[in-house]
């Protein structure tokens, strides 16, 4: 009987597993003596999201119902091109050709006219905007016999300026001029090289497309003086040139020098001023001359003029009434150029001081005196301006002219 009931829980175990009653799981023991497992334990709670940031507070609060509008951001200024810059290239013998529409003849009745040149000029930036000229159109202008109109030019890198003008009962011949480039002053010596045959002023005008040209030193008419071309050292000679009060003058240092540097500034050395080869040489170097031109005195120097001739100078008269030709800076690459002839109508007599005083008078910073007489002349568009001693050219072995930088092919610039 104990054998027949534990048969019979058995079979009564094996019918309830077999209704799904009892779920078995392998390795786990009797249900009757499984442990229930613990309750789960709570899920974490998640952390609070971080408060959101306050908006700043706008500049403007709109109005209920308009629409707030996005500033919009500045447009950038546009970079303006560099304006292009022109020279005559070192080692070139001529200008280039001048802009045959750019000269103007304007009758001196009308010469308010010629500000609308300078005006051009200063638009252009060629002419500062409060830079002085000497021209005016308020000028005692000479309206006698070998009256000339007014002549000018201008483009973009040239403003040249001649007229003539009674002073002091004389006849004066003022040409003002402006350039971009210093390269645009020029020296040219007859053939192109030291020591070649003369020429007429007007043939060697043609020859390098000038705006306007005048005669310089005529430094193969004599021995002393300095002469420097493309910026070399050619001439300044050490002989004794004459013994005056206690100094023993030498060719070199027996005038006043005037020296062009490649800025366009005038220096000068004074005469009687004592110096080597070799120190020339260096001063030449150390201020990048370009050109010399010897014949003076200085007249203006400082803005002051000069009296250190004291009666005696070798060359131009200087304590009587002459033709006088000289040029003074008034500026940066801003010159003025005057000339005193003799004429039919007009006298000259100018002492080299009178001169020198009516050059300061312009404002110039310094000033120059070049050979008078016969050799002054002036050329404007290739045609002779002034009235020429004798009324006959000289042949002469030199001259200086100003010319425009601007190519041909840029006529229509701007």
């Amino acid at each position: 009987m104990k054998r027949i009931l534990p048969l019979i829980a058995g079979l009564v175990f094996v019918l309830l597993l077999a209704w799904g009653l009892v779920t078995v799981h392998p390795g786990v023991p009797d249900p009757a003596a499984v442990t229930p497992a613990p309750a789960a334990a709570p899920s974490p709670s998640p952390a609070p999201a971080p408060p959101k940031p306050t908006p700043a507070p706008a500049a403007e609060t709109a109005e209920e119902g308009d629409a707030l509008e996005a500033e919009p951001e500045p447009t950038p200024e546009p970079t303006p091109e560099p304006k292009p810059h022109y020279s005559i290239p070192e080692g070139s013998v001529l200008a280039p050709l001048a802009n045959p529409a750019n000269f103007l003849s304007v009758p001196v009745g009308e010469a308010k006219r010629v500000e609308e040149v300078v005006a051009k000029a200063r638009e252009s930036g060629l002419l500062g905007a409060d830079e002085a000229l000497a021209f005016s159109a308020a000028l005692p202008f000479n309206t006698g016999s070998h009256y000339e109109d007014i002549q000018c030019y201008c483009d973009e890198t040239i403003l040249a300026i001649i007229w003539k003008q009674i002073e002091d009962g004389n006849t004066l011949t003022c040409l003002e001029v402006k350039v971009a480039d210093a390269s645009q002053f020029r020296r040219k010596l007859t053939g192109d090289g030291y020591d070649k045959p003369s020429d007429y002023l007007s043939n060697l005008d043609r020859s390098t497309n000038a705006v306007v040209s005048m005669n310089a030193d005529f430094y193969n008419f004599r021995d002393y003086g300095v002469l420097v071309y493309d910026g070399k050292l050619l001439k300044a000679k050490d002989q004794r040139y004459q013994y005056h009060n206690d100094v023993d003058y030498r060719f070199y240092n027996c005038l006043d020098n005037c020296y062009i540097t490649r800025s366009g500034d005038m220096l000068f050395t004074y005469f009687g001023e004592a110096f080597t080869w070799d120190e020339l040489q260096q001063f030449v170097t150390d201020n990048d001359i370009a050109f010399s031109l010897s014949f003076g005195p200085v007249l203006v120097d400082n803005y002051q003029t000069q009296y250190h001739y004291d009666g005696w100078y070798p060359v131009a008269e200087v304590n009587t009434g002459y033709s006088r030709a000289g040029l003074g800076q008034l500026g940066e690459r801003h010159y003025l150029y005057i000339s005193l002839n003799h004429s039919n109508e007009k006298e000259a007599r100018w002492t080299m001081m009178r001169f020198a005083e009516f050059f300061q008078s312009c404002g110039v910073r310094c000033a120059y005196a070049f050979d008078g007489g016969q050799t002054s002349e002036i050329i404007f568009n290739h045609q002779i301006y002034n009235y020429i001693d004798r009324n006959s050219e000289r042949w002469v072995s030199d001259m200086i002219y100003f010319g425009t930088a601007l190519p041909e092919e840029m006529w229509n610039y701007g």
